[in-house]
This record gives structure tokens, sequence and C-alpha cells, in this order.
């Protein structure tokens, strides 16, 4: 079995196989992914394949990480992790994860009739959505900066989180910080002002 020769921030140093390195570090892969899952609202990377891209990561640093440049295994590590995570979250299994797009036109089954036709056009304004009163509560206690974020929250298939980013340049990582805010905050408010709740 080859075995490597590895440093740790300890001062210490083992002979240690890649199968004992992903033993002692499968629970830090674990908390990486998790942690990195949570600031997404939507496309979150399935943890499978998430683990996955964090393991690659792993096993280069393994083969990669030279105990001569004074530096310990973990750090090195660290900074293949972020690459890892950047791979996932901007990758195809981020893609893969923004759900099936069904076409509007897609004729259903041998029937003359499109799968629009069994819908009515929808009426998109938030009143329609959302009671009188509660629609009161938040229009009045939303920022006019906001109201776009709100409309991304309720329509996401017409306005995505990505279709923000772009809008106001920034990352989808950034869109999706803002819209996890503007979701606590709107929990906060129904709480409080609707259910009378603190």
């Amino acid at each position: 079995m080859y075995t490597k020769n590895l440093s740790f921030s300890d001062g210490t140093s083992r002979e240690m196989s890649f199968e004992d390195v992903l033993f002692q570090f499968k629970p830090l892969l674990k908390s990486v992914l998790r942690k990195t899952n949570n600031k997404f609202i939507f496309n979150k990377v399935e943890e499978e394949d998430f683990f996955q891209e964090l393991s690659v990561e792993l096993w280069k640093a393994y083969e990669k990480y030279d105990p001569s440049y004074d530096t310990c295994f973990s750090t090195y590590l660290y900074y293949r992790l972020q690459k890892g995570v950047r791979d996932a979250t901007y990758s195809k299994f981020s893609k893969k994860n923004q759900g099936i797009e069904i076409s509007m036109d897609a004729p259903l089954g041998n029937v003359d009739i499109k799968f629009e036709d069994i819908f009515s056009t929808p009426d998109v304004s938030i009143d329609n959505l959302l009671g009188n009163d509660l629609s009161k509560i938040i229009q009045s206690n939303i920022e006019p900066h906001e109201e776009e974020m709100l409309k991304t929250l309720i329509f996401r298939k017409h306005f995505s989180i990505k279709q923000y980013a772009e809008k106001y340049g920034i990352t989808r990582q950034a869109a999706n910080q803002r819209a996890v805010k503007l979701r606590n905050k709107l929990k906060r408010l129904v709480n409080e002002q609707y259910f009378g709740q603190n």
C-alpha cells in the first residue's frame, strides 16, 4: 500500500495511505459541503456529487503535497478544498440540480393539446398570491431595493436567482445571500405581524 509522509499543525508527521487520509478528513469534507450548501436556497449541489468532488481534491492534495515546503497538510488541503467548492457550485453539478424544464409547447400524450392549454394565464401580481392583509404587511415593510428580490422568491420560474445576479452585476452566491436575508426578514414579519407571535 502506497503511503506518504504528511506534516501536521501540531508539529508531528506521519506516514499515511490515502485511505487513512480519507478516513481522517471525511468529517471535514462533509462539514465543508454542508456549510456551502446552506448558503444556497436554490440549486444546492447533491451531497453525493459534492462529496465526490471534494474527495477528488483531497486526493490531489495528497498526491501533490510536499512536506519540504514547510506547510502542514491541512493548510495545503484547505486551498484545494476551496477549489473543489468553486468547481462543485459553478459546474455541471449545480446546473444539473436546477431542475428539469418542461416545455409549455410539449404535447400531452397522443392528444392534440399542449401542456400550456391546461393552465389559464397566471396572474403574477403579488396581491393575487397573498391575502390582502398579508400583502399589506409585506409591502409596507420591505424596502424598494428588496422588491425585485421578493419577485425572485415568488416567481423563481420567471425570474431566477441567476437572472437577478446578472441584472445587478453580482455573483450568484451574493444573490443567494440576499435571498436568505429577505426570506428570514419575511418569516419574522409574518410571525410577528400576521400571526402575532414573537
